[in-house]
């Protein structure tokens, strides 16, 4: 047998493979959460036979639903398993275990309101949310693609004994989908390097005098009577004159869970020539049962209107349990059990003349019911 070995021009070069996304940036991971959709009184059978067509086009329906709704890629929101009239179809032959399941909030099941035209009678969360990599979303994507292959093929349907599946003419099919959603969170920075000690009077370093906001404000703090930059520099927390970032971060020995918090507290000396002052505020929270903490904007000059602020005196910022728990992509009761580890709040960057042009910060803490 005589075998013709390939000239160049016919030679078939393996395209190399793609390369992995890039790393996220300091402060954001992914995280995957799973849940599962029941629907009543939708059609995706023919003749007791599930429809091939019709249940691809509900998946996919669905899919997008969720994007748009939620705000996320198309290809997080993965279809994992389908269950018709109480057959299963799924890769794996298994659903989620629902054991360690619940119901979601009222702010979170109103971001699925266009889902209850498509029938839509319960979702639950099931399980923890998990860290997500790069392994594993791309370990959900091709389950989904093994199971979107599957839902497309009226043989393979019929192999897993779809056919016969029991419905209610009067009510129509019903269907179960499990299935994840992969979104992006803000987690905490790397740690800052600790403050440098107190600078003699002149310019002031970054973190300098941060000591001076731990516990309650001092006696000399109190008898401040009016808002000036005179004030000696060893009252208070007082940032860079220079144009860049500013922010200040405070923890607590007694962290107390959400629920209490009503707000947070900022005692200020001095206001000075920064437009916004503030720009924003973060909590760093615990959820319960995890221990890694992630970074809730509270407050963010862009989209909200600052309080009024008090000089000198105690300005206090709302927390919005809801507003600040859909932002976090957690429920309200998981958010308003986590625990308050510590509060980061940003300073408009832009560079003063003078350390008089700064705010002077006494003390930061949080408004307990």
């Amino acid at each position: 047998m005589k075998i013709n070995s390939a000239s160049p021009l016919e030679t078939c070069v393996a395209a190399p493979p793609p390369a992995p996304p890039p790393p996220l940036p300091p402060g954001i991971a992914q995280v995957t959460a799973s849940y599962s959709a029941d629907f009543s009184a939708v059609d995706l059978t023919i003749g007791g036979n599930v429809d091939s067509a019709a249940l691809s086009a509900f998946v996919q329906d669905f899919k997008l639903q969720v994007s748009k709704t939620w705000g996320i890629p198309l290809d997080k929101v993965v279809v994992k398993s389908v269950t018709v009239n109480g057959k299963i179809i799924a890769v794996s032959r298994r659903r989620s275990a629902l054991e360690d399941s619940y119901e979601l909030g009222e702010a979170a099941r109103v971001l699925l309101e266009p889902l209850r035209g498509m029938g839509l009678t319960r979702l639950v969360q099931v399980g923890q949310e998990e860290l997500a990599t790069v392994e594993s979303i791309a370990a959900l994507q091709a389950q989904e693609a093994a199971l979107l292959a599957l839902l497309a093929s009226p043989k393979a349907l019929r192999s897993l004994g779809t056919h016969n599946a029991r419905r209610s003419i009067a009510a129509g099919d019903s269907a179960s989908l499990d299935f994840s959603v992969t979104q992006i969170i803000e987690v905490p920075l790397p740690p800052s390097p600790p403050p440098n000690p107190p600078n003699a009077p002149g310019p002031v370093a970054p973190g300098a005098a941060a000591s001076n906001l731990v516990g309650a404000p001092s006696r000399q703090v109190l008898k401040v009577s009016v808002c000036q930059p005179t004030q000696r520099l060893s009252l208070a927390w007082v940032p860079e004159k220079f144009q860049g970032p500013r922010f200040v971060m405070v923890s607590f020995d007694s962290p107390p869970t959400v629920a209490s918090v009503e707000g947070v507290a900022v005692y200020l000396l001095n206001i000075g020539r920064l437009s916004p002052v503030i720009t924003s505020i973060q909590l760093m929270v615990i959820p319960s049962g995890q221990v890694k903490a992630r970074s809730v904007t509270v407050f963010n000059s862009s989209t909200a209107a600052a309080p009024s602020l008090v000089c000198p005196g105690i300005s206090r910022f709302a927390v919005s349990g809801r507003a600040a728990s859909l932002a976090a992509g957690l429920t309200i009761r998981k958010f308003n059990t986590a625990v308050v580890q510590s509060v980061r709040i940003d300073f408009d960057g832009s560079a003063v003349p003078s350390v008089g042009g700064l705010p002077y910060v006494a003390a930061v803490g949080l408004v307990v019911a």
